[in-house]
Formats: structure tokens, C-alpha cells, sequence
């Protein structure tokens, strides 16, 4: 056969994720594209041939076994030259990728988390001046009330002094909805706060070996996405706020042997809505509002972070310079407004200390700040479904001396917008629900001529103890469709499955999430101290 070789071109593109790729024949004015496996002989032949034969270029098979096998040939150093060019692009790319990475990062595994270095400021620092600082720091990026920059500034400053302390009170920032400056403050508080680690979403592994690590600011933002639906992760959170119980078990999965991790540490939150009592319990809540639009803010550039490194600094000097004096001061206990509850009170106690050591009017203005922020966490406080229950006992017993429990049950069912008509899927709460709830509290039926009965007395010393005292108006409470649900209860008012649907005037981020789980802080068995060595 007389034919030129030259004639013909021969186009081979790198292949995919199989052996398959395009293949574009030119000869003459003629062009054929065809994806073809190169890796199969049969195929390729298959291929050659419908050529030869569109283009009428063999007139025997004795011209076709030649023209096969200088085709296959020519295609094969083709295709391999094809991948080798594509591996070495490849590899141009990677290594231009490379270097723009640090050394110790490895391309889809994460990176070691790293902490950033402060030098101390060089020259004496008035802790009073540096609070008034960062207070005016944090007003000028973020629209809140002077109470709560005081709040956030007496935080950061007991970042860097934390150890000395026996309660780590949790900082929450909620908002009832988005752009109202959450996520702004806490990059502001990234830049001024003791080792920040931020993290927007955080397993239950995460924290506890990263706290035991580092000892961090821990900054979790978007709460209201994760740690709701995550009792585990709640737990953790609530282990870390007193300092003896601030330990979690877990066993060496090659081993066997328990380890003990500690998830004591700074810890700020952020979250649309409320969280749950058990961490808002914990915790000193701070409620931002959207930025009025005749209100102007500084934006948060660069400027911003240099400022508050330069908060950090002056923080970090005055504690290291002022070691014996926040020790022998975290063992007394300072004047507090006395409307603040115990657990108030302990959440409060560290920054109220921290103010009396700057001294000047920072005193006093730690004691409004704990008030009025405290006021605005108590005006909506959430509930437990005990204390909910409770607080329907009181109103429905009146002043009656006894009621029955089938008395006590048809008065629940009467109170309007309460669960208790339809809380077991759909019908009344059940007299042995009801015995079992107030049962946590002590308090038991007494029989009494064949009925059971709830005694004002017994009830009395219960309604002091759990429930605020009663007032000419009362506070509607919207229980968790979920949490009922879980709890064995049936579909509540205003459920979308609800035959009378009613719905409550609150939109649903205001809507109360309730924790069942208590803290499940594990106490270790002998009290270490991880502290002595933590260097600031």
C-alpha cells in the first residue's frame, strides 16, 4: 500500500479518571473525534479500523495489519506523552500552591493549631486606664449599651488571669437575628483575648483536647446551628465552669486506659436566640441589637487588630506584673448587687474582683454592669419543664389548702397557652407524669379518703425555693415542640400537626430551648492542679 504516514495527525487528550480519552484523527480535510479506551488493544483496533474504512485508505487486511500497527504505536506515545505533560503541570501547580502555604500544613488534613506570640508592653500599665480603653475599643466597632462594653472589657482582662480563679463563667453574645453585631465582636475579641482559638462549628473532642492543650480563649461562633442539637457537646461546655469538676473521662483506644481531659477556659459564644438554661445558667449574657441606622461605626480593618494587640499587651504586662495580688484577691469575696443569684453571683465574682484591682469608678461600674445585664438575662429567663410546671402548680392552687390530683390536673389543662392539655400526644397530662415531675422536688400526693392529694404545705417550702416570687402578671412560656415531643409529651398548641393550631406572637428564634441534661462534669479523683506550670 502506498500511503504517507505524514499525512495523517494524530490528537490524544490526558485521560480521566479511567483509561478513556479523546482522540482527534485529522488527514486531509477530514476530521474524526472519538473517545476511546487506549488501554484495550480490541478497542483501539475497532477504532483504526472504522478510519481506514471512512477514509477508504486500505484495500486488503495484509495493508491493514501495517497500518494498525503504526497507528496503536503512534496513538499509545502519544497518550503517554499526554499524561506525562499533565502530571508535570500537575506538579507546577502543587508546588506554586506550596509555597504560598506554610511548611506544616498538609492540603486537606487541617493544620496544627497555632497560637499567636505577644510581647508584654514594655512600659507600666494602669489596669483602669487599659479597661477604659478597651471598653471605648469595643464601642467604636460595635453598637451596644456602655454596660455591656464594661462587661466584655472585665472579660478580657480575666482571660489572661483565669487560672487564679475557681469559676470560669461562659461569655454568651445572642441577638434575636442576624446583623446585629455578633460575629463583629468577636473578631474584636479575637484580637484582644488570651490565646483565642476561634472555631464556628467544634466536635466534643474538639474542645476538650484542645482546652487541655492550650488552656485557650475558646470562640465559638453560630451556636445556634450545632450546639442545640448536641447534648454531648452541651455537657462539655458545662463541665468546664467550676475548676475542680472541669474534667472529662475518656479511655486510650489502643490501650484501654482512662485519660482525664481538662475543659476548664475562657469560653465565648455566639448564637441567635437563647441557649439552653444549663449554659445560659453558666454564663453572662450579653444581648446585642441591630445598629440603629443614624448610629455611624467604625469599620474593622487592620487598624482594628493592631489596636487590639495592643490591648492584649498591656493586658498580658499588668498580669504578669500583678501575680501575687490577683491570687491573694481571687480568695475574697467582693460586694455584689444583692438582686444577683448564687450562680449569678460566682459568674460575676472573678470580674468584679479584676474591678476593684484597677480601683477608680470601675467598682462601681462592674456592680451596674452585673445588674443591668443580669436584669436583661432575668426578663425571659427560659425553663425547664419542672420548673414550668411548678410555677402552673402555684398559679392554679389559688388558695385552696388540698386539691386532689384529678382537681390539680383539670385546673392545668384550663390554663391557656400552658402545654398541659395535649402534652401527652394530644391528651392531658396524666396524673403519674405529673407526680413524677413534682417528685424531683420532694413533693408527694397524701392519700386522703380514697384520692390522692397535693398539700399547700408541702408545696409552699417548693414554690420559695424554685420560683420567683409571684407577680400581679405572669410570663407566657413557649415550650420546645422537640424537647416536648422527646419527653413523651403529644403535640403541643401551635404545632404545625396541632388540629387547633394557635401561634405564639414570638417569632420562632425566640422560642426557648430547654436542656434536660444536667452537667456531666467528671470530678477527677484526685484534685490536681494543671495550673501551677501555665505560663501567661
Amino acid at each position: 500500500m502506498s500511503w504517507s504516514h505524514s499525512s495523517m495527525e494524530i490528537l490524544v487528550a490526558p485521560a480521566g479518571r479511567g483509561s478513556t480519552r479523546l482522540v482527534e484523527v485529522y488527514h486531509g480535510p477530514h476530521t474524526i473525534r472519538e473517545r476511546v479506551d487506549t488501554d484495550s488493544m480490541s478497542a483501539v483496533r475497532k477504532f483504526a479500523k472504522y478510519i481506514a474504512d471512512y477514509l477508504n485508505l486500505i484495500k486488503d487486511d495484509a495493508n491493514f495489519d501495517d497500518f494498525f500497527r503504526w497507528f496503536y504505536s503512534t496513538l499509545t506515545q502519544a497518550a503517554e506523552a499526554a499524561d506525562e505533560k499533565a502530571l508535570q503541570a500537575a506538579a507546577r501547580h502543587l508546588a506554586a500552591t506550596a509555597t504560598e502555604l506554610p511548611s506544616n500544613i498538609i492540603p486537606g488534613q487541617g493544620r496544627p493549631v497555632e497560637l499567636r506570640e505577644l510581647e508584654p508592653w514594655p512600659d507600666p500599665v494602669d489596669l483602669k486606664e487599659t479597661l477604659h480603653q478597651c471598653a471605648r475599643y469595643i464601642q467604636k466597632y460595635v453598637f451596644c449599651q456602655p454596660e455591656e462594653a464594661d462587661t466584655v472589657a472585665l472579660y478580657l482582662a480575666w482571660t489572661y488571669c483565669f487560672k487564679h480563679f475557681e469559676v470560669a463563667p461562659i461569655l454568651v453574645v445572642t441577638s434575636p437575628t442576624k446583623r446585629c453585631g455578633k460575629t463583629t465582636l468577636l473578631r474584636l475579641i479575637l484580637h484582644v483575648a488570651n490565646r483565642p482559638i476561634p472555631a464556628v462549628n467544634i466536635s466534643p473532642a474538639g474542645i476538650y483536647r484542645v482546652v487541655d492543650a492550650f488552656l485557650p480563649t475558646l470562640l465559638i461562633d453560630e451556636a445556634d446551628t450545632f450546639l442545640g442539637r448536641n447534648p454531648e457537646l452541651t455537657g462539655i461546655v458545662n463541665s468546664g465552669w467550676m475548676r475542680d469538676n472541669a474534667y472529662t473521662l475518656r479511655c486510650d483506644p489502643e490501650t484501654g486506659e482512662p485519660r482525664m481531659f481538662c475543659t476548664f477556659c475562657p469560653k465565648v459564644i455566639a448564637a441567635i436566640g437563647r441557649l439552653s438554661d444549663t449554659i445560659e445558667d453558666r454564663s453572662i449574657v450579653i444581648t446585642m441589637e441591630r445598629r440603629p441606622k443614624n448610629v455611624h461605626l467604625a469599620r474593622v480593618r487592620k487598624a482594628a487588630k493592631m489596636e487590639g494587640e495592643t490591648l492584649a499587651r498591656q493586658f498580658l504586662a499588668w498580669v504578669l506584673e500583678h501575680q501575687p495580688e490577683i491570687k491573694e484577691a481571687a480568695e475574697r469575696e467582693p460586694h455584689l448587687p444583692d438582686e444577683l443569684d448564687d450562680r449569678a453571683y460566682e459568674n460575676w465574682r472573678p470580674l468584679v474582683i479584676l474591678a476593684e484591682l484597677a480601683e477608680g469608678d470601675w467598682p462601681e461600674r462592674a456592680r451596674q454592669a452585673a445588674l443591668q445585664v443580669f436584669a436583661g438575662k432575668t426578663e425571659s429567663p427560659p425553663q425547664d419543664l419542672a420548673t414550668r410546671l411548678l410555677a402552673d402548680v402555684r398559679e392554679v392552687f389559688g388558695e385552696a389548702d388540698a386539691l386532689t390530683s384529678s382537681e390539680l390536673i383539670q385546673r392545668l389543662t384550663n390554663l391557656e397557652e400552658a402545654p398541659w392539655s395535649t402534652f401527652s400526644h394530644g391528651r392531658p397530662i396524666s396524673p403519674h407524669k405529673v407526680a413524677s415531675i413534682l417528685g424531683r422536688f420532694g413533693v408527694k400526693p397524701v392519700k386522703r379518703k380514697n384520692a390522692n392529694h397535693y398539700l399547700r404545705d408541702d408545696l409552699q417550702r417548693v414554690f420559695t425555693l424554685y420560683l420567683p416570687p409571684q407577680s400581679s402578671t405572669s410570663s407566657t412560656v413557649v415550650l420546645s415542640h422537640e424537647l416536648h415531643n422527646n419527653l413523651g409529651g403529644g403535640t403541643l398548641p401551635g404545632s404545625p400537626s396541632s388540629s387547633n393550631t394557635k401561634f405564639h406572637p414570638l417569632s420562632d428564634f425566640d422560642r426557648i430551648r430547654y436542656d434536660y441534661d444536667g452537667t456531666s462534669g467528671t470530678s477527677p479523683s484526685e484534685n490536681r492542679d494543671l495550673y501551677e506550670e501555665y505560663e501567661l
